[in-house]
């Protein structure tokens, strides 16, 4: 939601790299808080007659279906120029809606993997009820199963000017109008306790970010069509913005992990600015420069809030947002399948053990390593190289260490006890060294004929009951 520019706290702004590296330091739970684990999946909402993308309009569109939701009570709306964009709960999961059509579900924040999986089984199934209803899919997985010209764009300001900014990267960005529309993701979201926190989660998300894309490559199709890709998501994010997305130059090396983070991202051109619940086109602006000035070219101040803005505007793998860390380099994955992703970044990162050993083994992994295997892996998944090892080896290593971690965390008192077997799908697939679209690839050209009905009925997400 947009906060008013009356509303904003015009105290403590910071004005300086060191005083944004503050902000998002002290903006960590506390040595004391309760680590939570959060997770943003994406849907496709598809009509159930002809699998277009629905639109927004119509009484079989977005709309009606954020409508229909908010009927059910305990949601509070929010609207943008009278259209209904997005519904926040009162129990603390939200609904966004993205550039496409996509519907994202941003759970309430949970005490454990366990409890997550169950929420968002539980809110996934009631949503698909009333989509149903409507005549709607909601269908899971990493990409939009529909052409790009197919897919409408959303009545929202900020993709409007998203979507012109794109348009001027040219080359660069000759496929962010495909992430915008059709990528559909499964983002992790894990707490941290203080500026300490923050940077070593910052280098190690950044070194797991290769290994996840592999391990949870499910997008192997391009509109109905075979791409040739494992993960054609992965690759769409190749070619989006260089200036704010991918692994940031450096960071991972940096002595300073948290500082260099945010350099990068004071450098991002701008894309726009709120005012008075209003997004302004900044056509690549400096923000740096604003933030030396203390005010914006039209003399307004700079606010708290305007810096928040500008961080979230950014795309890297790994993004700091408000006292947690968003781990983004995921494929959206089957209904059933959800799960694993939580459990395994939980487990590597919520143990200090199992850190210890992520260090050890990908610590010698450079950023040369590291860019290779992110041109590699959309290709190839678990047979790209990583290091001096195969991706299926280090694959193999982190589940076997997130299961370990999970256990401490279990005994501990900080897990349910069920929380490894959340891993045994994930373990399965790999002990057979497979990547879920090479599974949906199989499917696709065996048993489901290379019908699109069949691919999207089995990535649908059950209703509630079913």
């Amino acid at each position: 939601m947009i906060v008013e520019a009356s509303q904003r706290p015009q105290v403590g702004v910071p004005r300086t790299a060191d005083e944004v590296t503050a902000l998002l330091a002290a903006a960590g739970r506390g040595p004391e808080a309760r680590l939570l684990v959060g997770d943003e999946v994406e849907l496709a909402v598809l009509r159930a007659a002809d699998l277009a993308p629905a639109r927004y309009e119509g009484e079989d569109g977005i709309g009606a279906l954020l409508e229909a939701v908010q009927r059910e009570g305990g949601y509070a709306a929010v609207r943008e120029a009278g259209a209904l964009i997005g519904l926040e709960h009162e129990d603390g999961h939200r609904l966004s809606l993205e550039p496409g059509g996509q519907l994202e579900l941003s759970t309430a924040p949970q005490p454990g993997v366990v409890a997550l999986e169950a929420a968002a089984r539980a809110r996934l199934g009631r949503l698909a009820a009333t989509a149903d209803a409507l005549g709607l899919w909601l269908v899971a997985g990493g990409m939009l199963p529909a052409r790009q010209d197919d897919v409408p764009w959303m009545p929202k300001g900020r993709y409007r000017v998203m979507r012109a900014y794109f348009q001027g990267l040219g080359e660069a960005g000759r496929l962010a109008h495909h992430m915008m529309r059709r990528t559909l993701s499964d983002q992790v979201t894990i707490d941290y306790r203080d500026g300490d926190d923050a940077r070593e989660l910052l280098r190690l998300g950044y070194l797991l970010a290769p290994v996840t894309a592999a391990i949870f490559a499910s997008t192997p199709l391009d509109g109905g069509e075979e791409s040739g890709l494992l993960s054609f998501r992965a690759e769409i994010w190749r070619f989006v913005d260089p200036s704010r997305q991918g692994e940031p130059p450096g960071i991972v090396e940096a002595a300073d992990p948290l500082r260099a983070y945010v350099e990068w991202a004071l450098d991002a051109p701008m894309m726009f600015r709120v005012v008075d619940g209003e997004y302004v086109a900044m056509h690549g602006a400096s923000f740096r420069a604003v933030l030396d000035a203390g005010a914006w070219p039209d003399g307004a101040p700079l606010t708290t809030a305007d810096v928040w803005v500008h961080l979230n505007s950014v795309f890297p793998d790994v993004r700091l947002k408000r006292g947690l860390v968003e781990l983004r380099a995921i494929d959206g994955q089957a209904p059933g399948e959800l799960a694993g992703s939580a459990a395994l970044l939980c487990g590597l990162l919520y143990d200090a053990e199992a850190r210890a050993v992520v260090r050890d083994l990908l610590g010698d992994v450079d950023a040369a390593a590291r860019a290779k295997a992110r041109v590699e892996v959309p290709r190839r998944g678990l047979g790209a190289a990583y290091g001096r090892r195969s991706m299926l080896e280090v694959a193999r290593a982190l589940v076997d260490v997130a299961r370990a971690g999970l256990a401490r965390r279990a005994a501990a008192g900080l897990e349910d006890p069920r929380a490894p077997d959340l891993l045994a799908s994930l373990e399965r697939r790999l002990r057979a060294g497979r990547t879920p679209a090479e599974d949906l690839l199989d499917a696709w050209r065996g048993p489901w004929a290379r019908d699109r009905r069949a691919w999207a009925s089995a990535l649908r997400v059950p209703s509630a009951g079913a």
